[in-house]
């Protein structure tokens, strides 16, 4: 059974009254009725290892819901994502500087083939940050000055806070490893007030934490400026459309008042 961290964050709102039928599902997750009976459906058959076929869905949530340790079990099956495994190639190039092909490929049971398509998504990240990947028959090897790569690694972590509940034990355990971050109960109650002013539905959460990040490390083609160096005016022309005056005011104050 496959198992992503999709899977983890429908089973948290079955576990906290907020969804009783499909169409909750669908509303929330932004899917349609097919895929959230598929979601459910693979929810069920890893923990009773049995199909829900014969169920009504709201007697299959029901069920889901009264299920002791479902989320350890779910995370014991569960599987990297695409986009997780960008994220992990992401994190180890950051954390190690060089990386050996064949160790990738065996660590996230990827072809040569896909490993390619996934260094070109990274390439395309990197570059909006200042980053460059030097890719050789010796391994893929991380360029670029200290200051892009700490404040990447910032980025890598604030995700990782964001997220923590529905990553896999693999990729969450080498990222615990590796932060070290002078005072990060600060971080920590800084985490606590983003919480605050977003104060949305947990799937616009990294959407919205990664344009503060990318907010904070303004980059012209002059110097490198953080947040701290630029008017509200100009913060406001990287923020998406869609996020109103106030809202986008909120961010500034934010990121103006942390670390």
């Amino acid at each position: 059974m496959y198992i992503n961290s999709k899977h983890l964050q429908i089973l948290k709102t079955i576990k906290n009254n907020q969804v009783s039928n499909i169409k909750d599902i669908s509303d929330i997750f932004l899917l349609s009725n097919q895929h959230a009976k598929l979601y459910l459906e693979d929810i069920y058959c890893e923990l009773f290892k049995t199909s829900s076929c014969n169920l009504k869905s709201e007697i299959t949530i029901n069920k889901i819901k009264y299920f002791s340790n479902a989320k350890n079990i779910l995370k014991n099956s569960q599987q990297l994502t695409k986009n997780q495994k960008i994220f992990y190639l992401i994190f180890r190039l950051i954390k190690d500087k060089h990386i050996k092909l064949s160790h990738v490929c065996e660590e996230l049971n990827l072809t040569k083939r896909n490993l390619n398509n996934y260094l070109k998504n990274i390439s395309t990240i990197f570059s909006l940050y200042n980053l460059k990947l030097n890719i050789s028959n010796k391994g893929i090897m991380l360029i670029g000055t200290p200051y892009s790569i700490k404040k990447f690694k910032f980025l890598l972590m604030f995700k990782m806070l964001v997220e923590k509940e529905f990553l896999s034990r693999q990729l969450r355990n080498e990222i615990v490893h590796f932060m070290k971050i002078n005072d990060f109960s600060t971080f920590k109650n800084d985490l606590s007030k983003f919480f605050k002013i977003i104060n949305c539905d947990f799937i616009k959460h990294s959407e919205i934490s990664l344009f503060a990040f990318y907010s904070s490390f303004i980059n012209s083609s002059k110097k490198q400026q953080t947040v701290a160096d630029i008017s509200f005016n100009k913060f406001l022309i990287y923020r998406p459309q869609y996020y109103d005056y106030d809202f986008s005011y909120k961010i500034f104050n934010f990121l103006k008042s942390t670390i």
